[in-house]
C-alpha cells in the first residue's frame, strides 16, 4: 500500500486529534463510506432476521459479517446526519443484534449484555423487553447476578405493559433463577410457582420444562427430593418431547443428583454419563461442565478418585475457558473436596480458599456456605480445632439460612465423623 493511503497512528491521543479535526460533516460522510466498503467487503449485509422474539430458545444462524458487526453498527451511528433515520435505526438495529447474537455465540458475555443494552435502547415493547432480557441472561452468565436480577425485571415491566403473558412467565422463572444464585430459596420457590401457574394462561412447553428442571434443583437443595425428582422427570419428558437434546442432557444431569442422594450411585453413574454423551456430542461447551462435576461426585462416592480428579481438572478448564467465574468457583470448592478425600490436606486448603474467595466476590451464598464446611473440616485435619469450629459455624450458618436442608444434613454428619476421629466436642455440640 502506498504511503499516502495509509496513515499510522503512535499514540492513540494523537489519532483522536487527528479525527476530530475533521469537520462534522465529513466526519459522518467518511463513516458512512466505512460502513459500506466493510460491508461489501465481508459478504454484503445479512438477510432481514426472524422477529427476535422468535428465537427465544432459537439456534445462532451466522453470517460473513457478523466478525464487524459491532464496528458496522459503529459506523452506522457516527453516520447518522448522512443517513435516512428509517434506514439508520433498521440497519445499526440489525448490526447491534447480530452482534450481539455473536458475542454469545464466543460466550463473551459481558460484551453480549451491553450489546443487547443498546439494541434495547433501539426498540420498543416486547423486543425492547427480549433484548433487555438477553443482556441480563448474558449478564448472568458474567456472573453479575444483581446486575442480571434488576435486568430482568425491567424485561418483565416491558412484558407485563404489553400483555405477553409467555414472556412474563418466561422472565419470572429467570427471576426466580437468580433469586435461587443470590440465596433467597424462598423468594424463589415463589417465583417458580407463580411461573407455572402462567404457563397455565400462556402455555410453552420450553418455558414450562426450563422452570420445572430450576424448581426441582431448588426442591432437592431444601430436603424435598421426592417432589423434585418428579418435577425433574417430567421436565425430561418435556425436553425429549420438544427434541431439545442440550435440555434433555441438563435433565438428566440434574437427575442423576437427585439418584445419588437417594443412595443409588451406579443409577447416578449411568444417568449423568448418558447426559455427558449428549453434550459432547451436541458441543455444548456452557453445560458440559456442571455435567462433568456431577459425574466426579458420582464416581468419587464410588471410590473412582483418579477419574473424578480428571473429570474436575476438564471441568475447570471448560470453566476457565468460557470465563463461567461462578462455575470456577464450585469446581474449584469440588477439587478441595475431593483432595480432602484423598488426605491432601495442603491441595485441599488452597483449592478451598481459592474457591471461597470467588463465591464471596460473585454471592455464591450456597456454594459458600457448603465449601466453608468442608474447609472447617481441612483446618480440623491440620490440627486447628478452634479455626476449624469457628469455620464450620460460619458455613452451616449460611446453610441454615438458605434453608438447604440437603447439604446441611450432609455436611453435619460429615463434620461429626471428622470429630470423632479428632477427639474433639461436635461442633454444633461444644459450647465452646
Amino acid at each position: 500500500m502506498d504511503a499516502e493511503f495509509a496513515y499510522l497512528f503512535r499514540h492513540a491521543l494523537l489519532r483522536e486529534g487527528s479525527y476530530q479535526l475533521q469537520l462534522p460533516g465529513d466526519r459522518a460522510r467518511l463513516h458512512a463510506l466505512a460502513f459500506a466498503i466493510i460491508e461489501e467487503v465481508a459478504g454484503g449485509r445479512p438477510a432481514a432476521p426472524r422477529a427476535l422474539l422468535e428465537e427465544t430458545f432459537g439456534k445462532f444462524e451466522g453470517h460473513p459479517t457478523d466478525p464487524f458487526a459491532e464496528e458496522l453498527a459503529m459506523h452506522v451511528q457516527c453516520a447518522e446526519p448522512v443517513t435516512d433515520p428509517r434506514v439508520y435505526l433498521e440497519t445499526r438495529s440489525l448490526y447491534l443484534r447480530r452482534a450481539a447474537d455473536y458475542a454469545e455465540e464466543l460466550q463473551q458475555h459481558p460484551r453480549a449484555e451491553s450489546l443487547w443494552r443498546a439494541h434495547a435502547d433501539l426498540v420498543t415493547g416486547v423486543e425492547r423487553g427480549e433484548s433487555l432480557r438477553r443482556a441480563a441472561d448474558a449478564s448472568q452468565r458474567a456472573s453479575r447476578t444483581q446486575v442480571a436480577g434488576l435486568l430482568f425485571h425491567r424485561a418483565l415491566d416491558e412484558f407485563r405493559a404489553a400483555g405477553d403473558r409467555r414472556l412474563e412467565s418466561l422472565a419470572v422463572a429467570q427471576i426466580a433463577g437468580n433469586h435461587r444464585l443470590c440465596g433467597r430459596p424462598a423468594e424463589a420457590e415463589s417465583a417458580f410457582r407463580e411461573a407455572i401457574h402462567l404457563q397455565k394462561i400462556a402455555p410453552d412447553t420450553a418455558v414450562k420444562a426450563l422452570t420445572l428442571i430450576n424448581l426441582a434443583s431448588l426442591l432437592r437443595e431444601t430436603g424435598r427430593t421426592h417432589e423434585a425428582l418428579r418435577l425433574g422427570q417430567q421436565a425430561l419428558r418435556l425436553h425429549r418431547q420438544l427434541g431439545d437434546r442440550r435440555g434433555e442432557a441438563m435433565g438428566l444431569s440434574n437427575l442423576a443428583v437427585a439418584q445419588l442422594e437417594q443412595g443409588d450411585a451406579a443409577a447416578a453413574e449411568r444417568t449423568v454419563r448418558r447426559a455427558i454423551t449428549i453434550h459432547r456430542s451436541g458441543g455444548h461447551l456452557q453445560a458440559l461442565p456442571g455435567a462433568l462435576s456431577n459425574l466426579a461426585a458420582v464416581v468419587s462416592s464410588r471410590g473412582k478418585h483418579a477419574e473424578a480428579d480428571r473429570l474436575l481438572t476438564e471441568a475447570l478448564a471448560l470453566n476457565r475457558q468460557a470465563g463461567n467465574r461462578r462455575s470456577e468457583g464450585i469446581t474449584l470448592g469440588n477439587l478441595g473436596v475431593l483432595d480432602g478425600e484423598r488426605g491432601d490436606w495442603a491441595a485441599a486448603k488452597r483449592n478451598l480458599e481459592a474457591a471461597l474467595v470467588l463465591h464471596r466476590e460473585l454471592g455464591n451464598r450456597r456454594f459458600e456456605g457448603i465449601h466453608t464446611c468442608t474447609h472447617a473440616l481441612v483446618l480440623l485435619s491440620l490440627g486447628g480445632a478452634n479455626p476449624a469450629r469457628e469455620s464450620w459455624r460460619a458455613g452451616a450458618a449460611i446453610l441454615r439460612a438458605l434453608g438447604d436442608a440437603t447439604a446441611s444434613a450432609r455436611k453435619t454428619q460429615e463434620m461429626r465423623v471428622a470429630c470423632s476421629k479428632a477427639g474433639v466436642p461436635p461442633f454444633d455440640e461444644d459450647p465452646a
